[in-house]
């Protein structure tokens, strides 16, 4: 029996195997890194959304800063309106995100002109208070119907559709 080439093999699959984890930990590093930019887009959003607030909301007698809260008080402002944001969660799924200080009631996720067995879970007339996420849903595409770059979201506090953009998968 000739045990010359055990060695050599056993590196090669000692090599493979390594090679298919650092693969492993790189896809989660750029599903993490894309992650994480949606949700600092979000974040930011959700800054200027309270900004916004801070601006329109009559000062409170009681303290130095303003109320966050949005006082219906003025009569030639419009009430604040829902905003939304789309965050990547890992591999096709993605978590809407209400990111305005308004609650939003209604609120419903379609596509345009894609297949119906490509998407999941969309969000259906579910309420959304300030700051807080839907349940996530789950859109593949394909070769023939590569996935959307955006999804339009309606809720009881809108007239019109919204286009909402989804984050890239990373």
């Amino acid at each position: 029996m000739n045990w010359g080439d055990v060695p050599a093999w056993l590196a090669i699959a000692v090599s493979l195997a390594a090679l298919g984890r650092s693969w492993q930990a790189e896809r989660r590093a750029r599903e993490a890194t894309a992650g994480a930019a949606s949700l600092e887009v979000s974040l930011q959003r959700i800054a200027d959304a309270l900004d916004r607030s801070r601006v329109n909301a009559p000062p409170s007698q009681g303290s130095a800063t303003g109320s966050l809260e949005v006082r219906g008080s003025a009569s030639d402002s419009a009430p604040p309106l829902p905003e939304f944001s789309a965050e990547f969660v890992s591999g096709h799924s993605y978590r809407l995100r209400n990111v305005s200080t308004v609650r939003a009631t209604g609120v419903t996720v379609t596509l345009e002109q894609f297949p119906q067995g490509m998407a999941r879970n969309l969000p259906a007339e579910v309420e959304l208070p300030p700051l807080a996420s839907a349940g996530p849903f789950l859109i593949i595409g394909s070769w023939q119907s590569p996935a959307p770059t955006d999804v339009l979201v309606t809720c009881d506090q809108l007239s019109d559709p919204v286009r909402v953009p989804l984050p890239p998968r990373g």
